[in-house]
């Protein structure tokens, strides 16, 4: 994975998908709910004068968004929400056998606790001489990176939806007769195709991940058990007179 250094400030692809990309697809989706004061602000930032000019606070203004974005995406979409789907529904992604999830293996293999399983997971998976090599983390960070793309995409545009839709709902709120016509006021076309598109970047990125764990879990499974066994003891994620076992047995 090709890396740019600024300073002090190591940028990639997975730096990109995660925070401008985010910024760029949000700003977009404000310029084209609200236009008429987005075109005012982005004159306001230098937009007249060009890129070179102080267009450029434009450009930092998308990456700030990406990153504040990225910052409540991380934490409400993708730790609350989406890995909360592979802890408590596991029949969700794997309806024969949960062991092809990394997380639920080391819980069965281990004794891992399930609130502690990511943690587990992720101290294992970056641990030197114990985890995966640099090659392998840098091709699964990528892919890790182009399901947040789809699910960030799928989040922004619900967003706009909501956004349209409580729009429509104060624009027409004087007609509170909740008649046909107030209805296809407020729930209009644009509303419907980003709501569906929501939907579909979501099962896309849904299917993505399952199949990025599956992968994952086959290459925990490669790793030695008895380095992983110590690494989680030490760390107090597994009890350890209870370390030597071999976790649950499979049911």
């Amino acid at each position: 994975m090709s890396n740019v250094k600024i300073g002090e400030i190591e940028l990639n692809l997975n730096s990109f998908f995660r925070y401008i990309y985010g910024g760029f697809i949000l700003c977009l989706s404000v310029l084209l709910i609200f236009r008429t004061e987005s075109l005012n602000l982005y004159k306001d930032l230098g937009g007249k004068e060009g890129l070179l000019g102080s267009g450029l606070l434009v450009i930092l203004s998308v990456f700030a968004v990406g990153t504040g974005f990225h910052a409540l995406y991380k934490t409400l979409i993708s730790e609350w929400i989406i890995d909360n789907l592979h802890l408590q529904f596991p029949h969700l992604f794997w309806k024969h056998s949960k062991d092809k999830c990394a997380f639920h293996y080391l819980n069965m293999k281990f004794n891992v606790q399930p609130s502690e399983m990511v943690t587990a997971y992720r101290l294992i998976r970056d641990s030197e001489g114990c985890g995966f090599s640099s090659d392998v983390k840098g091709i699964f960070y990528i892919r890790h990176s182009g399901i947040h793309v789809l699910y960030q995409t799928a989040t922004v545009f619900l967003i706009a939806s909501v956004t349209i839709a409580t729009h429509n709902f104060i624009k027409n709120v004087q007609d509170l007769t909740f008649s046909y016509n107030f209805l296809k006021s407020v729930v209009n076309l644009n509303l419907l195709g980003l709501a569906g598109f929501a939907v579909l970047f979501f099962f896309f990125g849904f299917l993505s991940d399952k199949d990025l764990c599956q992968d994952e879990c086959a290459y925990l499974r490669c790793l030695d058990e008895g380095t992983i066994r110590d690494k989680l003891t030490k760390a107090r994620l597994i009890p350890e007179e209870r370390s030597n076992g071999e976790g649950d047995q499979k049911k």
